[in-house]
């Protein structure tokens, strides 16, 4: 099997996916428009929550993203933001996080749907219901006088989920149907509960009315002075996986997939027995010489001198009159003169030549050295014969 010289390029291009640089993957992910939301600290399209953990960064807020399991929490201290999580919790990780917080930590839940929610509420012992009224309001102006709600003068809030008042819990926003935004005291610890998975999304840092949005969440996080940690492993984000693992779930393990299952498939083709059909040339090559050879030992066991005298000369005389432009008829002395004339040969020795081969056939009995005379002869003269005339025409070697 022929290899082709471009399947040496493959394995440059896998390589070369697994050596992109982040820089390049994040230029080439911005043509690449967003399908589904992903809140994730990541993302830096807009449903991701990129911008607000550089702000938290630059307010001086110590940020890391979260990818260990839960756990691992009670070996640091801070808050957990849990934004919009694509794989809900268990209840082994819920009781892990509720263990954390009542340890003196804070976790701020931004999520629109219930299934992120659900845990949680039912361990804060937390009601909530939905808004009926028809009203599209979702501008709201905070109450001045709460702490965390300073240089904030509008809370942009897209959900109609509020929540029951009970004891332990503090309304940092509400309306005249129910609490929006929950501050929950849990142990030692806070819960922050805002029901709107894109509270500071990305896309709102764009929108100077939802600059409320940023600046609250800051506030609060700056209460207790601590580190700020973004939960990615709800995203999907493992940090104890191998580096195989981490690219074969992401969009390059894809892509190399694909790619090394087409190269498997046009191997395994290029071995099939069935295929394009192809010509194969399987006929016997034979020798000229091994067939004149074959002749002349089968004349020489039957002692057909004869025949083989005949043979030779009649085939020479039927290509020197067609050469010569005669008859059949012609007589041995004209075609001698015509050959002489034509070709430059003595006429004597070519008439007696004719003529006595003609003489040997009529009287028969030709012996073997009769025979080998006779050829020795009209080889000479065909010789002498192709280089007059030349073309070949005649130049016909008799064996």
């Amino acid at each position: 099997m022929k290899w082709n010289p471009l399947f040496l390029l493959l394995p440059l291009f896998l390589l070369a996916l697994f050596l992109l640089p982040q820089d390049a993957q994040q230029q080439l992910n911005r043509f690449v428009p967003e399908i589904t939301p992903f809140a994730s600290s990541y993302n830096q399209k807009p449903s991701g929550y990129s911008a607000l953990y550089e702000l938290c960064q630059r307010t001086g807020l110590k940020t890391a993203q979260w990818q260990k399991s839960y756990r691992d929490l009670k070996t640091v201290h801070g808050a957990l933001l849990f934004v919009a999580p694509i794989h809900p919790p268990s209840d082994s990780e819920v009781a892990q996080i509720l263990e954390w917080v009542d340890q003196g930590n804070d976790f701020v839940l931004l999520d629109k749907v219930t299934f992120g929610r659900d845990k949680f509420l039912a361990a804060l012992k937390m009601q909530q219901f939905t808004k009926t009224d028809s009203s599209r309001v979702r501008m709201y102006r905070p109450d001045p006088a709460c702490s965390v709600m300073t240089h904030v003068p509008w809370l942009f809030v897209n959900s109609k989920v509020r929540f029951t008042q009970t004891a332990n819990m503090e309304s940092l926003l509400v309306d005249g149907v129910g609490t929006i935004i929950a501050q929950i005291k849990y142990g030692r610890g806070r819960f922050l509960i805002v029901p709107a998975s894109d509270f500071c999304a990305n896309k709102c840092i764009a929108e100077k009315s939802c600059w409320g949005n940023f600046q609250f969440l800051i506030n609060w996080l700056k209460q207790e002075k601590r580190d700020v940690f973004f939960d990615e492993r709800c995203h999907g984000y493992r940090a104890n996986q191998s580096f195989w693992s981490y690219v074969l779930h992401s969009q390059a393990g894809a892509i190399c997939g694909q790619l090394l299952l087409l190269f498997v498939i046009l191997l395994w083709s290029l071995n099939q027995r069935f295929g394009a059909t192809v010509r194969q040339d399987n006929r016997r090559k034979l020798s000229g010489m091994e067939f004149v050879n074959g002749l002349a030992s089968t004349y020489t066991n039957a002692k057909a001198y004869d025949l083989a005298l005949s043979v030779i000369f009649n085939s020479l005389k039927s290509k020197l009159c067609k050469a010569l432009g005669a008859t059949a008829e012609t007589s041995v002395e004209d075609l001698s003169g015509l050959w002489a004339a034509t070709a430059g040969v003595d006429r004597a020795e070519a008439l007696a030549y004719l003529q006595q081969t003609t003489s040997l056939l009529e009287r028969g009995g030709v012996s073997q050295e009769e025979l080998l005379k006779s050829v020795v002869v009209g080889d000479r003269l065909l010789a002498l014969s192709a280089q007059q005339i030349g073309g070949g025409t005649i130049s016909c070697r008799l064996v």
